[in-house]
């Protein structure tokens, strides 16, 4: 197994088949099949990332796969069902600034972007082919986005970030987002993930 310099992300599918190693160096993007010892790497997709990716998240279903990008055009997604994997249309609007973060809501229908300028995360309709941005939260981050991540059931999401309060705490269920009461305790600095258990 090569070791790839600088890994900035990694994560499975839901079935725990697939780890995807997100990366500094070319072709920023490593898929290992996880059901054989030891684990076998699969072929790049024909459409790599352009530049650094720092984040990766799978849909629920493990049907899509999504990177965040230091750059142009931010985010890059992928239908996993075949082997290569083949490269989702950019969405019609891009994020502005780097891409730091991506998630996916519980049932895939929604991919968040956390990214570097204002207004700092992106939501997409996944549905839409091109994926179609949703409207900016109500209340938009107080700086650059860096974590990101959906409660179970995705009524709920959570925004790390730069500047305080260093997390942002949305309902999904409005439209568009709205802003929930911050912790009666902030967390004491730039928030670079967050999870739910």
């Amino acid at each position: 197994m090569t070791i790839l310099q600088m890994m900035l992300a990694a994560t499975y599918n839901t079935e725990g088949t697939l780890c995807v190693i997100a990366h500094a160096t070319h072709p920023y993007i490593t898929i290992y099949d996880t059901t054989t010892t030891p684990w076998t790497k699969l072929a790049n997709p024909p459409t790599l990332p352009a530049t650094i990716a720092y984040c990766v998240a799978f849909n629920f279903d493990g049907t899509e796969c999504v990177l965040s990008l230091g750059g142009a055009p931010q985010l890059i997604a992928y239908d996993t069902t075949a082997i290569p994997w083949t490269k989702l249309a950019d969405p019609s609007t891009i994020p502005t600034g780097a891409g730091n973060a991506a998630t996916y809501n519980h049932d895939g229908t929604v991919c968040v972007i956390g990214h570097a300028s204002s207004p700092y995360i992106t939501a997409y309709d996944t549905t839409t082919t091109p994926w179609t941005k949703l409207a900016n939260p109500s209340t938009l981050p107080a700086d650059t986005g860096h974590g990101a991540a959906y409660n179970h059931d995705g009524t709920v999401s959570v925004i790390g970030h730069a500047g305080s309060p260093w997390i942002t705490i949305y309902d999904t269920t409005t439209t568009p987002w709205t802003k929930l009461a911050n912790p009666s305790t902030l967390p004491t600095g730039v928030g670079h993930g967050v999870a739910f258990n």
